[in-house]
């Protein structure tokens, strides 16, 4: 189960780091919609 929360972390921290690296996504917006993601998935309280 670990193992899995690691590899998902790791995958969106490349998806959030693609994201600001083509403008699609702003550096001061990053650490916000990294929260919103894991609330989403249930693993962040609201």
């Amino acid at each position: 189960m670990q193992k899995e929360k690691e590899a998902d972390f790791d995958a969106l921290i490349r998806d959030l780091d693609n994201q600001v690296r083509t403008g699609k996504l702003k550096m001061e917006k990053s650490f916000a919609y990294l929260v919103s993601i894991y609330q989403k998935k249930g693993i962040s309280p609201s």
